[in-house]
């Protein structure tokens, strides 16, 4: 879900900054990544095959760089999905 007032030109820096973020940081064990923007909260959901510890902590350096990226702009929270159970569907993601 966008927040309505979010604009065009935001949802693009965001996804920008969020690809930024993933360059090198990606396995075989990510399977869907997307984000939700209501008003100043960004949430950026992240999907694994099975639990990793290992990609655990890279999302968790995911996160800081994009915090980093960001300047304080969103909030910044994330939710973590394992299997196929799916919460992202194409109309909500950024």
């Amino acid at each position: 879900m966008i927040d309505s007032n979010s604009s065009t030109e935001q949802r693009n820096y965001v996804l920008a900054c969020i690809i930024q973020t993933l360059v090198g940081a990606l396995t075989a064990n990510f399977r869907r990544i997307c984000f939700t923007i209501q008003g100043k909260l960004l949430t950026v959901r992240f999907g694994l095959k099975e639990p990793n510890e290992s990609d655990v902590e890279e999302i968790s350096d995911i996160l800081f760089e994009l915090e980093a990226l960001l300047v304080g702009e969103y909030e910044v929270i994330s939710e973590l999905e394992i299997g196929e159970k799916r919460r992202c569907q194409a109309q909500s993601c950024g």
